[in-house]
């Protein structure tokens, strides 16, 4: 991207305060409550992975009624979220069968694959599905209720 090193923790961070400021304008996707009310009913352990800051996770969960998580990952990492992820999976006691990663980025498909945790893109977020498509995810949806059948199903094997 011909960015200096030395300026990207300065990047990263005014995107962090750009969607901090706007956060309160952001609508969770249509469905997506009903998947999670659906999931942790089932006892299925919910987190969230992400490089935004906890403040502004928290906020938009608070606000849309979705605190239903088990834990937070916040922050970004220079090293890649398969680092983070490695971290996550050992600070849970986790093997990487027993997780699945839900993404909406090619960096999550990579991560997840380069960590062999089974990741399930999701074509409503950062990049579109016919992006996603092209890093060859283990599944590929486009809504919320196609999410939750794959991971139920997955919860079974």
């Amino acid at each position: 991207l011909g960015i200096p090193l030395a300026k990207v923790p300065t990047i990263i961070e005014e995107g962090r305060s750009g969607l901090a400021e706007k956060i309160e304008s952001v609508a969770p996707v249509e469905g997506i409550e009903e998947v999670l009310l659906r999931l942790k009913a089932g006892g299925y352990e919910l987190g969230i992975l992400t490089s935004n800051s906890r403040e502004t996770v928290d906020k938009f969960l608070k606000k849309n009624n979705l605190d239903l998580f088990d834990f937070i990952y916040s922050g970004s990492s220079l090293f890649g979220k398969d680092r983070v992820l490695e971290k996550l999976l050992k600070d849970r006691k986790l093997k990487s069968k027993q997780a699945v990663y839900v993404g909406d980025e090619i960096r999550d498909i990579d991560a997840a694959k380069k960590v062999g945790v089974r990741i399930v893109a999701v074509g409503w977020g950062y990049n579109t599905g016919q992006l996603l498509r092209k890093r060859n995810p283990d599944y590929l949806v486009e809504s919320p209720k196609e999410l939750v059948k794959i991971v139920e199903s997955l919860g079974k094997s």
